[in-house]
């Protein structure tokens, strides 16, 4: 298992799953969360929701930064999805290597599957803690925020989440986000 550092791998979705058809590249994640789900969370207003997508080695990524009035107050959704244009390696790969390293050691030849070079540094600070009851597979990961993974099918999606509260606090209140953006995907 491994730790922080190569976990800014987000909600990885399959293409298509938004409801968009297959013109769409990348589903856009700032659709996964109203702003009166991060209201109720948050206590404050979105300011902003702030969209951007690309392709971070062999997988697509589509990002929220939901602006609030007190910025450490903001939150951050991602997703990641397969690459449309065809790769081996796709989100399950990904989340495999980047949780379950151990496991995955074996066929590391494809050095894609870090999709966030030189995070593996960082990651050996705080090790993930499995959170159970959300979508296939789900850890956390605490640094200066808080961090939920949430794997369901050949997706996963990552909530970072701020402010002054403690990691407990932080924690109900991504799985609440968690929750919201899983009801949406397929």
């Amino acid at each position: 298992m491994c730790t922080s550092k190569n976990l800014l791998i987000v909600l990885a979705i399959s293409a298509g799953a938004l409801g968009a058809g297959p013109a769409a590249k990348t589903p856009d994640a700032c659709k996964l969360l109203s702003n009166s789900v991060i209201e109720k969370v948050q206590g404050e207003p979105v300011t902003q929701a702030k969209p951007s997508s690309g392709k971070r080695g062999s997988v697509m990524i589509s990002e929220c930064l939901y602006s609030l009035p007190t910025s450490s107050n903001s939150i951050s959704i991602s997703l990641t999805l397969p690459d449309p244009g065809g790769s081996k390696v796709g989100p399950r790969d990904v989340w495999k290597h980047s949780f379950h390293e151990a496991e995955s050691a074996e066929d590391d030849e494809d050095k894609e599957k870090s999709v966030f070079p030189g995070e593996k540094e960082k990651e050996k600070e705080t090790p993930p803690r499995a959170v159970s009851g959300l979508g296939e597979e789900a850890f956390w990961v605490q640094s200066f925020v808080g961090t939920l993974y949430v794997l369901k099918g050949n997706a996963f999606v990552r909530i970072s989440i701020g402010g002054k509260q403690d990691d407990a606090t932080r924690l109900k209140k991504a799985r609440v986000l968690a929750e919201a953006a899983l009801a949406k995907m397929p």
